[in-house]
């Protein structure tokens, strides 16, 4: 894992955001999926984006947080949707096979388990004149 740092003048690509995004322009839409593991990283994206984007979510880590809100000048944010994929997993995949691996097997071919699934996510509700978040709503199915 890596420690993110942005220092005055310096740009870090993970950090820019298209000109879409620029807060001279009035976006209809900007809707931001953030793959990181860390969630600082998430987090200080979205301070740094307020306003500027509709709405930023975090994935990699396949947990869900709880962490949903509406930031002051109107983006939405959550720092992980979660997964969809089986129930009974880790992270998708058959648990033994998990094990194995870290026990210092080799992965192989990822296989997905049997069983019950879940779907997990977040509805964003966005206002169609400022292009801006009204509400956040987690979404776990099962």
């Amino acid at each position: 894992m890596t420690t993110p740092r942005l220092r005055p003048g310096i740009s870090s690509s993970r950090y820019r955001h298209t000109s879409q995004a620029r807060a001279e322009e009035k976006p209809t839409f900007t809707l931001v999926d953030f793959h990181a593991e860390a969630t600082s990283e998430k987090l200080a994206l979205a301070y740094y984006l307020d306003g500027r984007v509709s709405a930023l979510w975090g994935t990699h880590t396949h947990v869900p947080t709880a962490d949903e809100e509406v930031f002051p000048k109107g983006t939405g944010y959550l720092t992980d949707l979660g997964m969809t994929g089986a129930v009974r997993s880790v992270l998708g995949i058959e648990p033994q096979q998990s094990v194995e691996t870290f026990l210092g097997g080799l992965a192989g071919r990822y296989r997905a388990p049997e069983g019950p699934c879940k779907l997990q996510g977040a509805v964003f509700s966005l206002d169609s004149d400022t292009g801006l978040c009204v509400g956040v709503e987690r979404v776990d199915v099962r």
